[in-house]
């Protein structure tokens, strides 16, 4: 199945695609898009990781994502907070690789689901 989007909705998709996983709420997953956006956009120009992390949540960079989501500071900061609970940030506000896009170069992304009921370590075992 193909799923045609633009770069700008491809981050939003990707999130809402991920709902079960982190059940945020439809403002907080724009939130969470607007942060993978701009990951990606510092990403690809800026390849050491702590000059990332500090131009990634500098004041600019926050205020750019906060401006384009048209929130408050306030609010921004308590998005934030809902995306360290859900475990989609640390305490660091480093995104948990678990919902971060495996993208290639090109405008393609091509997603695998593995389904895997095999293992004893599941956590679907765990609650049978």
């Amino acid at each position: 199945m193909k799923v045609r989007c633009s770069e700008d909705s491809f981050y939003r998709a990707w999130v809402d695609f991920l709902a079960p996983f982190h059940k945020l709420t439809k403002r907080d997953r724009e939130v969470m898009a607007r942060i993978l956006q701009q990951y990606f956009r510092l990403k690809n120009s800026i390849p050491d990781k702590e000059l990332f992390h500090d131009v990634m949540w500098s004041f600019n960079s926050r205020k750019d994502m906060r401006e384009s989501l048209q929130m408050t500071p306030a609010h921004f900061q308590i998005a934030i907070g809902k995306l360290r609970k859900a475990g989609v940030l640390d305490a660091n506000n480093d995104l948990n690789p678990r919902y971060i896009p495996h993208k290639t170069e090109g405008s393609l992304f091509i997603l695998n689901v593995i389904f895997d009921w095999s293992s004893e370590s599941n956590p679907v075992h765990a609650q049978q």
